[in-house]
């Protein structure tokens, strides 16, 4: 799996329960630790799951990536030295972005200004859409 945020992880567990070996490549934004950004309430019930049903994930923690091919993904670590990983299945799980196409086309055909939440202002968690809808229904 490309990547190691908390949509990485997700996938990791879903395809380790279903006992496929599973080896997470984290890109430099994630530090070298799994899901780093998740909340710490959170991680803790994900690691304690994982380690329930007898999961470990081996993460190889701040790499670039070469190439993908039919046997696997070519990674790059930071001395520069290369490695091969060997895969049947390549998931990139790297994140996601904002995304405003919407608002963007159709710009002031409903509301002056249009009230953005979520993904559109800021790609992140349902609760943070949940607080910007909260808050802007109470402007509206």
């Amino acid at each position: 799996i490309i990547g190691g945020e908390l949509v990485a992880a997700e996938v990791a567990e879903i395809l380790a329960t279903k006992g496929k070996n599973v080896t997470l490549c984290d890109i430099p934004a994630g530090g070298g630790q799994l899901a780093a950004s998740m909340e710490i309430s959170a991680k803790m019930g994900y690691n304690k799951l994982m380690a329930e049903r007898g999961i470990t994930l081996p993460l190889i923690p701040n790499i670039q990536f070469k190439e993908i091919t039919d046997e696997g993904v070519s990674v790059v670590h930071p001395d520069g030295r290369e490695q091969f990983v060997e895969a049947d299945t390549v998931v990139i799980a790297a994140g996601y972005l904002a995304n405003d196409g919407l608002a963007k086309t159709l710009g002031g055909k409903t509301w002056d200004p249009p009230y953005l939440i979520g993904d559109c202002v800021k790609a992140g968690r349902i609760f943070g859409a949940i607080h910007d809808g909260a808050r802007v229904g109470r402007t509206i």
